[in-house]
């Protein structure tokens, strides 16, 4: 996944000496400069690729379904807006267990990839946590199975309270069609995800209710984008 550390230690190489480019002192920056090109050319690293080695790609674990819940896409969707990131469904066959599994994997720059991994888990997990504190007080009287159904209801309303917090923000362009041009030549892995909703009917009555306490609750989580479009750790507090 991703370049390896040999090309990524050249890479980090290359920028460091473009930065060194941009010294006060004329001979410096001049060496740097000359540094920097004789690499590239060296090991035939061109200005695309070099640009493309910025983009990281960093992978969380959620439910392992390979058609996970809807409140699940919905809130790997929400952490990438967040975050300025790309997010897709990554599935392989686990040997050990003769079975399929998925992953979630966010691709963005710089840190924001590690950084949404990071939101992804506090979210999950505090999800979780309330989606059995659900049960516990308000559903403990059903059967089993309207308990998960009405259980997941509550949680596709929880993502996407957490997602109305972030719809409105806008992208960084620039970075966004940076990614979308290193996933156009990384294929793969890559599928196209198939959420599992909830529940198929008319959500009303109890269902409804499940749905609106689950979207009150998201929406008191923080999870706060970055300055100017960067992504930061913003997960403060409900965690």
């Amino acid at each position: 996944m991703g370049m390896n550390e040999a090309r990524a230690a050249l890479m980090a190489k290359i920028k460091k000496c473009l930065a060194l480019s941009q010294s006060g002192n004329e001979h410096e920056a001049a060496l740097a400069l000359e540094k920097a090109r004789a690499l590239m050319e060296e090991h035939g690293v061109s200005a695309d690729e070099l640009k493309l080695s910025d983009v990281a790609e960093a992978d969380a674990t959620g439910s392992g379904a390979r058609a996970p819940a809807k409140w699940e896409s919905v809130l790997a969707a929400a952490v990438g807006r967040a975050m300025n990131c790309r997010v897709t469904h990554v599935e392989d066959y686990d040997e050990r267990r003769f079975a399929w599994a998925s992953r979630w994997r966010f691709v963005g720059t710089g840190a924001s990839a590690d950084i949404a991994i990071y939101a992804w888990a506090v979210l999950f997990r505090q999800m979780r946590r309330q989606r059995q504190a659900y049960i516990a007080s308000a559903l403990r009287r059903c059967k089993p199975a309207r308990k998960r159904e009405r259980a997941d209801i509550f949680c596709q309303g929880w993502a996407f309270g957490v997602f109305d917090k972030v719809r409105d923000l806008n992208p960084d362009r620039a970075q966004a069609d940076l990614i979308d041009l290193y996933l156009a030549t990384r294929g793969g892995e890559l599928v196209a995800l198939k959420s599992r909703e909830a529940f198929t009917g008319t959500i009303s009555g109890a269902r409804a209710e499940d749905y609106w306490r689950g979207r009150a609750a998201g929406a008191k989580a923080d999870l706060k984008a970055g300055v100017g479009g960067t992504a930061a750790p913003g997960l403060l507090g409900g965690g």
